[in-house]
């Protein structure tokens, strides 16, 4: 399966919705399209319909997320599935982004760590 997205703005948000396979053919257009949006808002990336995420497509996020941080931003990952959960567990990612199962948990983490 190939590699696409949706994004959808909200009042202090964007959610984009994965789906498909994230690996290198696609991280650097995927990657300018979430820098371009990180400027103006936070991120929340619905990711229950990745099938697939290479390290290429895990260092986005971690890119993504430092970059987040150092202009007082948040890219929350909601609704990995359990490969990626336990990928982010082992490279201890926690402090680049923030792990969600619902959009109402993302809203709420949004207002604390912003």
């Amino acid at each position: 399966m190939d590699f696409s997205y949706s994004s959808e703005d909200f009042d202090n948000y964007k959610l984009i919705t994965l789906y498909g396979n994230l690996s290198l053919s696609v991280c650097s257009e995927f990657e300018r399209f979430l820098r371009d949006n990180l400027k103006k808002q936070n991120l929340v990336i619905d990711m229950r319909d990745i099938r697939v995420i290479t390290t290429s497509g895990m260092n986005i996020f971690v890119t993504a997320g430092i970059d987040a941080k150092n202009i007082g931003k948040r890219v929350i990952i909601m609704r990995p599935g359990s490969d990626l959960r336990e990928m982010i567990e082992r490279m201890h990612n926690y402090e680049y982004f923030i792990i969600v199962d619902s959009i109402e948990e993302a809203k709420m983490k949004i207002k604390y760590y912003t």
